[in-house]
């Protein structure tokens, strides 16, 4: 029981689309029994634009580089194939196949999504977030842009090639930043370093500000 309400919750987590379209027979046959979630995720991809791209790409590299992702990595074949059975492995290969892109985090995330329901129970509701976060990172970008302010795209670039966006939170911070004036956008930026914490940072010039 705590296992099922662990997956139920993880999984509304991230939301790939405005609603969730039941899957078909067929459907569920070809992806697995999490199928209607991989469908509003494979509908998202098209749409997603190069800088989401690029920032889920960097976001998969930060998490790479850290003590917990050198270590676990993202090695979904390792779950499917000792908690699975072929069928399932042949199902998350085919999601995958579905979403036809040589992203890693598209990859990462379709895989993830079909087979939700051994991973989470199995390895928890953190790995299963390892694995979709990087793309769900880039999906908060395209959906901040259009109400941020106007340096904000600019801002989470540099985040990004500066490895500090492993997660929504640090789009989120990135378009924190963007309100600031131009001045202390500046100041920010000649004082983040790389043993500097960018929200403490921000939060110490804010303090600043008063």
């Amino acid at each position: 029981m705590a296992a099922g309400s662990a997956a139920k919750g993880a999984l509304h987590l991230i939301n790939w689309g405005k609603k969730i379209i039941p899957a078909t027979a067929d459907e569920i046959a070809e992806f697995g029994p999490n199928a209607a979630r991989v469908k509003g995720l494979l509908r998202l991809v098209p749409d997603v634009s190069s800088d989401a791209h690029r920032l889920s790409s960097q976001a998969r590299q930060a998490y790479l580089q850290t003590p917990k992702g050198k270590f676990s990595g993202v090695d979904l074949e390792k779950y499917v194939n000792t908690f699975g059975d072929e069928k399932r492995l042949q199902q998350m290969e085919q999601a995958m196949f579905a979403g036809d892109s040589w992203l890693p985090s598209v990859n990462d995330a379709v895989g993830a999504e079909s087979i939700s329901d051994i991973i989470i129970p199995r390895a928890g509701t953190d790995k299963f977030m390892d694995m979709i976060r990087p793309l769900a990172t880039g999906r908060r970008f395209d959906m901040t842009v259009p109400n941020a302010p106007e340096g904000f795209t600019n801002i989470a670039r540099s985040f990004g090639e500066r490895g500090l966006v492993q997660s929504p939170k640090d789009i989120e911070l990135a378009r924190r930043v963007s309100m600031l004036p131009p001045d202390m956008q500046q100041v920010y930026f000649n004082l983040l370093g790389e043993n500097t914490d960018p929200a403490q940072l921000l939060q110490a010039l804010r303090l600043m500000g008063q």
